[in-house]
């Protein structure tokens, strides 16, 4: 019995002029404030208030605030067509290099995993991901080239999406 294995060629990848450093900056301040602002907000709240809640209280806004800033950090990018609230405000969104379209959900959290571990390194993960968005020539993160997508202006999608019509 002879096994006949295939090879499949990965699909040739799309190239895509990089998102301006000082656009994509200001998506992720806007979203890191969604992010996180909640759960600074519960640790304001709770500093002035520790007096009049109870354990019980501040334990779940402590919880439920930090649950909701991992998902949005995981997931953001995934909630349309692969913007998030920053990267919408700003133009920008991120596509699935192989296909050209936003990206799925599972290259999202697979992005997610990868910063998420990359910012558990002190200081050299913290610093790893900006700089590889420098020095890449498609302005990619370690993240990015994981999940094999890109940050884009909506603008070059756009433009591609007409010529293909």
């Amino acid at each position: 019995m002879t096994i006949i294995r295939e090879y499949q060629a990965r699909p040739r990848r799309l190239s895509y002029s990089r998102a301006p450093n000082g656009v994509r900056l200001e998506a992720y301040i806007i979203d890191r404030v969604i992010g996180f602002g909640p759960v600074i907000m519960a640790w304001i709240l709770d500093a002035l208030f520790h007096v009049t809640q109870s354990k019980a209280t501040m334990t779940f806004n402590m919880l439920a605030t930090f649950v909701w800033a991992v998902y949005y950090a995981l997931t953001k990018d995934g909630h349309g067509n692969g913007q998030s609230i920053g990267k919408k405000a700003c133009g920008l969104m991120v596509i699935n290099i192989d296909t050209g379209e936003p990206c799925s959900l599972g290259q999202l959290i697979g992005r997610g995993m990868v910063s998420g571990a990359l910012g558990a390194i002190p200081l050299l993960g913290w610093f790893m991901e900006p700089i590889m968005v420098l020095a890449d020539g498609d302005g990619r993160r370690l993240a990015d080239h994981a999940a094999d997508t890109q940050v884009i202006d909506v603008s070059v999608y756009e433009a591609r999406a007409e010529a293909r019509r």
